[in-house]
């Protein structure tokens, strides 16, 4: 799914560093599948204009299967469906975005931009690749938007990350903290994150109104405790954070619906790190909140 004002598309370069890109790239992974295909890269717009973007997918006989990401870590980072179709016999594939999870852009639902997409999807036992042309479309047929998908295998791209590092471990100029922060395992431990922030919005998409919210203690156990409000009333009061998840049934309201949760006090340290679940009977959500004490982060659920 694109913004539909591409102008202010946040530029990337395209790794020619494999492992610098993955540094920056945050993506989420579904809570509930494993997919048989994994590949990240771009969106070109032009050729200074791009989206990172990730695909993953299952192919079951003709039919593809799976889900796309957007501007991944940025501040329109955005989850879709996507369905399409695979024939085998020139390993072709054409697939289209059709409905939103979830997005971090303050965008309109009228006015989403998604992508439909035809090319080739080159298998091989060393690097996976897929590259296309694409056009994006609104609702109501509008092209908003035209370039190409360059993506990669994400296996590929993991031993990269590991190779690059080994280089960069040699580096004298790069210091001790540098690169503790671009160990493999920290930059891939980042994979299977939705990370919400201090003053963050993140919209979900959800079709019951009764859902069930669950927040817990993700790091150590040092006292964190918040507040949680629902469409403004303060619904759960001082709650400590322990690794027990503390649940409640919501029953929510059709069309937009509101969550804060406000951090009172982090603890011993800085930042109060939770993961918070939320779920009804189609759809699941899990997101790693960093919110600094004192501040606060919403998550507005719309009940389609």
């Amino acid at each position: 799914m694109l913004k539909k004002f591409t102008k202010k598309i946040k530029k990337n370069t395209f790794f020619i560093s494999t492992f610098f890109w993955g540094f920056h790239i945050i993506t989420i992974f579904s809570q509930q599948a494993k997919f048989d295909h994994e590949f990240l890269g771009v969106l070109l717009l032009d050729e200074k204009s791009m989206y990172s973007y990730r695909l993953e997918f299952n192919i079951d006989k003709d039919s593809i299967r799976g889900y796309s990401y957007t501007d991944l870590g940025g501040l329109n980072e955005t989850k879709s469906y996507i369905y399409g179709i695979f024939n085998k016999r020139n390993n072709q594939i054409s697939f289209e975005e059709k409905d939103v999870l979830y997005t971090k852009s303050d965008v309109g639902t009228d006015e989403f931009c998604f992508i439909k997409s035809t090319g080739k999807l080159v298998l091989k036992s060393r690097k996976n690749v897929f590259e296309s042309s694409f056009e994006g479309i609104y609702n109501d047929g509008e092209i908003c938007a035209s370039g190409k998908i360059k993506v990669v295998g994400l296996k590929f791209l993991k031993k990269k990350i590991n190779k690059t590092y080994k280089k960069i471990k040699k580096i004298k100029k790069i210091d001790s903290v540098v690169k503790e922060k671009l160990k493999p395992e920290r930059v891939l431990n980042k994979f299977g994150k939705t990370n919400l922030s201090s003053d963050e919005i993140i919209t979900v998409f959800m079709k019951n109104k009764k859902v069930r919210f669950q927040i817990w203690d993700y790091g150590k156990e040092d006292g964190d405790i918040v507040d949680i409000y629902i469409n403004g009333k303060k619904s759960l009061p001082n709650v400590k954070l322990k690794k027990e998840k503390k649940s409640l049934y919501i029953n929510l309201k059709k069309g937009l619906n509101k969550i804060k949760v406000t951090t009172v006090s982090a603890g011993k340290i800085k930042t109060n790190t939770a993961k918070i679940k939320i779920y009804d009977s189609s759809r699941f959500y899990e997101l790693l909140s960093k919110i600094d004490e004192g501040k606060s982060a919403e998550i507005n659920i719309v009940i389609k």
